[in-house]
C-alpha cells in the first residue's frame, strides 16, 4: 500500500532519524518512501506494521518489511550521491 501518491527519495537525515530509533535502514527507506519522506507518518507506519509480518519477512531474508530488491539496490544508489 502506496501512502504517498508521488515517489520521493527519502533523505539521508530522515533514514537516519529513523535508524537512530533501531529500525533497520531498509525498513527506514521503505517506511519514508511509503510516506512521501514524512519522519512522523514514516514512524508511525513502522510503530504500527504487523510484529508476525516484519518477523517473517526478516527470517526469509526481506529485513525491509516488503521493499523490493530494485528499493534496496536505489536506497544504495542515494547514498552514493
Amino acid at each position: 500500500m502506496l501512502l504517498f501518491p508521488v515517489a520521493v527519495a527519502p533523505s539521508e537525515h530522515n533514514i537516519r532519524l529513523l535508524t537512530d530509533m533501531g529500525f533497520s535502514r531498509a525498513r527506514a527507506v521503505n517506511a519514508l518512501r511509503r510516506t512521501g519522506d514524512n519522519v512522523e507518518t514514516a514512524t508511525t507506519f513502522l510503530l504500527q506494521e504487523d510484529p508476525e509480518e516484519v518477523a517473517a519477512a526478516e527470517r526469509d531474508g526481506d529485513s525491509s518489511g516488503g521493499a523490493s530488491s530494485q528499493e534496496e539496490e536505489d536506497a544504495g544508489d542515494m547514498r552514493g550521491q
